[in-house]
């Protein structure tokens, strides 16, 4: 028996059966309120037409009218798209498979979409892997939720790019990511900026900042500013200072010593001696400094155990010198020798003084040799003094500079001893040859028994 059947369109059919309140189209038991069978393979089994409105509905499925549930579905065979899948009357919306017993596709009523994930916390939210053969766009970001998120290609000859632009060659940063080339050959990463490329690592493990093919851990193409340390770490450290078109420099570290090389030609890695020394080494363990060549100070004063020399060279303590034998050949020096040179017309000479003691000096004045001069701590001078033929015996000298002195003068075989006395001097000065400690042979005398006297042995013409 039929109840409460309404029917507004007209029904053609071939095979109709009413079992109970059941309708079969198309079979004669029908074990569903309306079920159709297509016996005859027509392509189509179920055609509905809408409505000429705007938002006509096809098929419409009403929910449950359980008192909690909202749940209601379509199956096609093992799939069911279905309403509140969690049967407590939310409007969520899935696929679900029902030989898998599993949610394959799940929209929640905020819209985000889960794929394998019935608690979608994103728009899109996947359990699993995610496979895309064309460009994936993104107006936010990438999340991990639950441990490293990981971008891999499919094949090893592909690459990964992360663009902040249109491509690499774009204003914008680039990171490409390379795998093997078509030989089996490891790439490595690159970073453009502004369209250009600005680092590099190869599979190797060489960075390279501006350099394209790195030859070493940290290769960089340009200036270098740091504003900590640069550490050397190993055995026997070196700093190579390479000079494209002239000698190169390094500075070495080895056996507690520090060494200051030359290389051994343009744009070299390598040093070599100029001679027999290293041009400049330092022993750390008592701070010898040891030169190769010439040490040249063209400015300011020079100090040795002195931190504020006033002289050119200020030496503060003991001073001691090992030399050869100096000879002089014709005059002019044959061995190990000091000079003392000065560029103006000052007297150079060496002075060994105590403060408010005793003073000597050996010093060079005007166009005679070397003078030796003493002076005691009350100003009494005594001096030593040649102009190659005749050597004086001077001291104190008076107001006018003129000084007491003795000559000995040495020429063609005769030897003359003469004295000659200050102009604030008193008689009784005299000059005497001696031929022993003891006897004089000749005597001049000024002043009170002034004359020339003739002494022991003294023989007259």
């Amino acid at each position: 028996m039929i109840k409460n059947l309404l029917c507004t369109f007209t029904v053609v059919v071939t095979s109709l059966s009413v079992n109970a309140q059941n309708i079969g189209i198309g079979t004669s038991s029908p074990t569903t309120p309306l079920e159709i069978a297509n016996p005859t393979n027509l392509p189509t089994t179920l055609l509905i037409q809408s409505g000429n409105t705007q938002y006509a509905n096809g098929i419409v499925v009403n929910p449950s009218t359980h008192a909690t549930s909202r749940r209601s579905a379509l199956w096609l065979d093992d799939w069911g798209v279905l309403q509140d899948a969690s049967g407590t009357g939310t409007k969520d919306f899935g696929i679900y498979q029902g030989s898998a017993a599993a949610w394959r596709l799940f929209v929640n009523t905020s819209g985000n979409v889960g794929i394998g994930n019935v608690s979608p916390g994103y728009k899109l939210d996947v359990s699993g892997d995610a496979r895309a053969t064309g460009d994936v766009l993104a107006g936010s970001h990438f999340i991990s939720t639950s441990g490293d998120p990981y971008f891999r290609t499919n094949t090893n000859d592909k690459h990964i790019v992360l663009s902040g632009g249109s491509g690499w060659t774009s204003t914008g940063a680039t990171m490409v990511m390379r795998g093997v080339d078509a030989t089996n050959n490891p790439h490595g990463i690159e970073i453009y900026t502004g369209g250009a490329e600005r680092l590099r690592i190869l599979s190797g493990g060489n960075v390279g900042i501006g350099a394209t093919s790195p030859a070493y851990k940290l290769h960089v193409a340009g200036d270098i500013y740091s504003t900590g340390n640069n550490i050397i770490n190993n055995g026997s450290p070196t700093l190579f200072l390479q000079d494209t078109d002239e000698y190169s420099g390094m500075i070495h570290m080895n056996a507690n010593q520090m060494y200051f090389l030359s290389g051994s030609g343009a744009n070299s890695l390598s040093w070599a001696q100029n001679g027999s020394y290293w041009p400049l080494y330092i022993n750390l363990t008592n701070d010898d400094l040891v030169f190769g060549g010439r040490a040249l100070f063209m400015e300011g004063n020079v100090g040795i155990g002195e931190a504020s020399p006033s002289r050119k060279l200020h030496v503060n303590g003991n001073t001691y010198m090992f030399r050869n034998n100096p000879a002089i050949d014709n005059g002019a020096y044959t061995n190990t020798h000091i000079e003392l040179v000065t560029n103006d017309n000052s007297f150079p000479g060496i002075g060994f003084h105590r403060a408010g003691t005793d003073a000597f000096a050996l010093y060079y004045a005007g166009g005679y040799p070397p003078n030796i001069r003493y002076r005691d701590a009350s100003g009494n001078d005594a001096r030593v003094v040649t102009n190659r033929t005749n050597v004086f015996f001077q001291q104190n000298a008076t107001s006018n500079g003129v000084f007491d002195q003795a000559m000995i003068n040495v020429n063609s075989g005769f030897c003359f001893l003469t004295y000659q006395a200050g102009d604030y001097r008193g008689g009784g000065e005299a000059c005497q040859i001696y031929s022993d400690g003891t006897n004089w042979v000749l005597r001049a005398q000024k002043g009170s028994g002034s004359g020339i006297y003739c002494g022991a042995n003294c023989i007259s013409y």
